[in-house]
């Protein structure tokens, strides 16, 4: 996520942690529903790994959005950190907004018959060999206009990282130890896509009594839960 301006960060100490966390809060719309703001449509309530405590040869400059030129210099940068929304009722009420913006998405589907779908497939001999693979391409896309079975991973529209990363933290909140087949389910992710964001946030345990099965890294326990859940 690309910050628009700097932001100050919250130190809270915490006796049972072994290093205080830090949070980051964005500022809200001083004036929601009459003009624009730059957090509009993004959570305001983040909780921040470090990952880097040495990081080199990294600042902070002031742009001119018109000119797209370096105005000033504004901070050096000392530290690497992934932010994870906090799952809180903001956060929430944002999610099912989202969620009711995509259910009124309509895809566009050209409804063909049986006999569109047979001419589509018929090649003459001279053109066999070069359009094998567009034959087979052909033969499952028209099958599927006329039947109506659609794969179902081609349905599934793509969370961004952050917020489906905060969903996997929070399932694995609920439960220490999940299959992938039972995270896709609960999050209804194009398998690539779940598998490529799992990678950052969990582990495949590979011995013992869980073999096989995703669990949290340890950077990230305890990460993304409100403090009223």
């Amino acid at each position: 996520m690309q910050l628009k301006r700097l932001v100050p960060l919250t130190h809270k100490t915490s006796s049972k942690a072994k290093a205080p966390p830090i949070t980051l809060h964005l500022p809200q719309n001083p004036l929601p529903g009459l003009a624009d703001f730059w957090t509009d449509g993004v959570p305001k309530n983040f909780n921040l790994n470090i990952t880097n405590t040495e990081v080199k040869s990294s600042y902070v400059f002031t742009t001119n959005e018109q000119q797209d030129s370096v105005t000033s210099f504004s901070a050096t940068v000392v530290h690497e950190a992934t932010a994870t929304p906090v799952i809180d009722a903001e956060y929430k009420a944002l999610g099912r907004k989202r969620q009711e913006e995509e259910s009124r998405k309509r895809r566009n589907i050209q409804h063909i018959n049986l006999r569109d779908a047979k001419q589509e497939m018929r090649v003459g001999p001279s053109k066999g060999g070069e359009v094998h693979d567009s034959i087979v391409k052909a033969t499952a896309n028209s099958v599927a206009a006329v039947t109506g079975k659609l794969n179902q991973q081609d349905k599934r529209e793509r969370m961004e990282r952050a917020d489906l990363i905060a969903t996997l933290i929070t399932l694995f909140n609920e439960h220490a130890y999940w299959k992938f087949a039972d995270l896709s389910e609960k999050t209804q992710q194009p398998n690539a896509w779940l598998k490529e964001v799992l990678g950052t946030c969990a582990d495949l345990v590979k011995k013992g009594p869980y073999n096989g099965l995703y669990e949290l890294k340890p950077e990230y326990q305890n990460v993304g839960a409100s403090k009223d859940e």
